[in-house]
């Protein structure tokens, strides 16, 4: 059957649509968190398409269903992750495809009401859409991959991580976050000429940037430490930090300033708002984003694992050099046009590693080697205007409006034509 020729009826009468109905489950689309932004470049350009019909199931939204840049979204229930509203919105709309955009430990909430309507004659597709952040996979996620009619894996490297652990390799297709590269561009010259007219203190200096949650995660501490080895003999580098002042979840995170302290950064690190918040995140828009990433001579971002790494795509469309780990996604996205900086290793030649939540591993970047990009890239100018240039020409490739294309293909064609493509 093709998608868009579900059917599904209380009283068993056929329910043939012209439209294919597609329901996103996520954060609401104008929410400034990553699955928020995620979501609004999406659902926006599917809803341009005329044979799609687009339903957001917001799950911070209360307020019924309103209509928001072409598409309707409707409300959650109580449940901040929309376990208990899934259920109600298959039976009401019948969607041919859906799709949760989640963690994969919370995939799992989605299942029984994903049961429940395949019983009651629900002939739709279920999609989990989730990032993987570590090689290790917790052995409670399989059951949840195994349950889902599709996976899309946010990159190839997730992709194959999460083939070898499945029983059908061939459910699971890619489909990588974007970047609105119209907006994201480079303009140093004008933020530099901006900030020297604005007097900042920096605006000559060597300004090493990064941009991240404050996260355990993200290893900031190891940014730390090593920007600290490559600046201790400098007065022309600084290090700007685009993150929560504070950690949004109090037990995973760390004080910026105890770590500055400890390294000996006093005079050499600022965040680029000194209060940054949940809510101050609502005046941040993607212009300001932008000249935040211009402002950088080159973005590092030495992270214990990314399940995509939108910053760093986002920076490259900027036109920043790029320093991250050669971890999980750092090799797919800066491999030959950035630095890509080693996991430290124990006697054994085993990455050291920190292990999170439920086992979840990740590793401890490299802070000598962080040191050493920076000095490398410090340098060499001609190699940070030829990271620059190549940088950008690999963005365009993941400019959200190819995006949408993987998008159609997987809404509209066959599970077989999908397979016989992999």
């Amino acid at each position: 059957m093709i998608l868009g020729e579900s059917k599904l009826s209380d009283n068993g009468n056929s329910n043939d649509k012209k439209k294919i109905t597609f329901l996103w489950v996520s954060d609401d689309p104008w929410q400034k968190t990553g699955y928020g932004m995620v979501g609004r470049n999406v659902l926006k350009r599917l809803a341009k398409e005329k044979d799609i019909e687009v339903i957001a199931l917001g799950t911070q939204f209360r307020g019924g269903e309103i209509e928001y840049e072409g598409y309707k979204v409707v409300s959650g229930f109580k449940h901040p992750d929309g376990f208990d509203a899934l259920g109600f919105y298959i039976k009401k709309y019948n969607p041919d495809v859906v799709v949760t955009l989640r963690d994969i430990g919370l995939q799992a909430g989605y299942v029984p009401a994903i049961e429940e309507a395949r019983k009651n004659g629900w002939t739709g597709r279920w999609y989990g859409y989730c990032p993987l952040d570590t090689k290790v996979v917790v052995r409670e996620w399989i059951p949840i991959w195994d349950r889902m009619d599709g996976i899309i894996a946010m990159s190839e490297w997730g992709k194959l991580t999460i083939s070898h652990h499945t029983k059908d390799r061939y459910k699971i297709v890619t489909i990588p976050h974007g970047v609105d590269t119209k907006v994201f561009k480079p303009i140093k010259e004008e933020i530099r000429n901006r900030l020297r007219d604005a007097g900042a203190p920096f605006s000559e200096m060597f300004i090493v940037g990064a941009v991240g949650r404050n996260q355990y995660r993200k290893m900031w501490y190891k940014l730390f430490e090593g920007f600290s080895k490559f600046a201790k003999d400098k007065s022309d580098v600084m290090l700007l930090i685009h993150s929560d002042s504070d950690p949004v979840v109090v037990s995973d995170g760390w004080s910026y300033n105890h770590i500055a302290e400890k390294y000996g950064m006093r005079g050499k690190w600022q965040l680029t708002y000194p209060k940054l918040d949940i809510q101050t995140r609502f005046n941040i828009d993607d212009e300001k984003m932008n000249e935040i990433y211009n402002s950088f001579d080159v973005f590092c971002l030495p992270t214990g694992g990314e399940g995509f790494g939108v910053p760093l795509i986002e920076a490259q469309a900027a036109g920043v050099p790029v320093v991250t780990t050669a971890y999980t996604t750092g090799f797919e996205l800066v491999k030959g046009h950035g630095e890509l900086i080693p996991p430290l290793k124990d006697t054994y030649g085993r990455d050291v590693t920190w292990v999170g939540q439920n086992g979840v591993e990740f590793v401890i970047p490299d802070d000598n080697k962080i040191a050493e990009a920076l000095q490398k890239l410090y340098d060499d100018k001609k190699l940070r205007e030829k990271y620059s240039k190549e940088s950008r020409e690999f963005s365009l490739k993941y400019d959200w409006d190819k995006i949408n294309e993987l998008w159609v293909k997987l809404i509209k064609e066959r599970p077989t034509q999908l397979k016989n493509e992999d």
